[in-house]
């Protein structure tokens, strides 16, 4: 009796913590902190909330919808606060130059299970059978970590197997929280073994390979529907007309080059124009349009 005891008394309405702390870890994932920023010290040696009356009216929300965490997101994801451009406006950056006060929407880099996840879909690679057995990890003597394809391609990062001396190195690289023995929130880090894995590795290549696959099953040979393609699937959006010049420019400069690479073939042309599309998709997953929300 005493576990349900204790859950009790964490769940009472008049209890002063748990719905605060909840709700304060919701909007952090939303928003890149937390209106308390220290997420685990609530206390006096913690950070004072930056709208305590906002972090109070959610809590008692929270509550009042039944402690529902989807109803959480779905309120704090149609906010005004939450749809706000992330650009820089001066008026806004004097006002509020650390954007302490939210007055616009910070720009976010993927998680790493939210990053390994977005290029399989781009790739049409990714496998969306729910539970079952964790997927198997294949450590390879060059000390690189991967994931095993299963039948229908590579599984959600939540059911790849997790082991603390084997992490895939593409989460790793991307700061995968190490549970040792506890992690109350993700670092995150910028450093160039994030950029080398995905400019080398070689299954990144074939996830591109195959993304681009995926976009000349889609718009045929056509230059500009294919560039529109890969935007509409990589950022949501259709480019704008500068992208669509320079994203023509790169690709017309690619396949000259491959051309002087292969050397007098037949049907060179269409293989060059093929490897510069793909080289081009590769270079918009490394891209900062694609790593990072905005």
């Amino acid at each position: 009796g005493r576990r349900l005891g204790l859950a009790r008394w964490l769940t009472e309405p008049d209890h002063p913590l748990t719905a605060r702390v909840m709700t304060n870890r919701i909007w952090k994932h939303h928003f890149g902190r937390g209106i308390v920023r220290t997420l685990g010290n609530f206390g006096t040696a913690g950070a004072s909330p930056t709208h305590p009356a906002l972090l109070d009216w959610m809590a008692v929300e929270f509550m009042r919808r039944g402690w529902s965490i989807k109803a959480m997101h779905r309120l704090m994801m149609f906010s005004n606060t939450y749809r706000q451009s992330s650009q820089l406006v001066s008026d806004r950056l004097a006002a509020d130059p650390d954007n302490n006060l939210f007055s616009r929407m910070p720009l976010q880099r993927m998680e790493a299970e939210v990053l390994r996840d977005s290029i399989l879909s781009l790739a049409d690679q990714l496998d969306e059978t729910p539970f079952g057995p964790p997927d198997d990890v294949d450590a390879r003597k060059d000390g690189l970590v991967r994931s095993k394809r299963a039948s229908r391609g590579w599984r959600r990062s939540i059911y790849v197997l997790q082991r603390r001396t084997q992490i895939p190195t593409l989460l790793e690289s991307f700061d995968f929280p190490q549970m040792g023995p506890n992690c109350l929130e993700r670092g995150q880090s910028i450093v160039s073994p994030q950029a080398l894995h995905m400019l080398n590795d070689a299954l990144v290549h074939q996830w591109s390979g195959q993304f681009t696959e995926r976009v000349c099953s889609d718009s045929g040979d056509d230059r500009q529907a294919q560039i529109t393609r890969i935007h509409l699937l990589a950022f949501g959006r259709p480019p704008s007309d500068e992208e669509q010049a320079a994203a023509a420019r790169m690709l017309d400069a690619l396949t000259q080059e491959w051309q002087r690479e292969l050397g007098e073939q037949a049907g060179i042309e269409q293989q060059a124009k093929h490897r510069a599309l793909a080289n081009y998709c590769h270079a918009v997953i490394n891209s900062s349009a694609f790593l990072f929300v905005e």
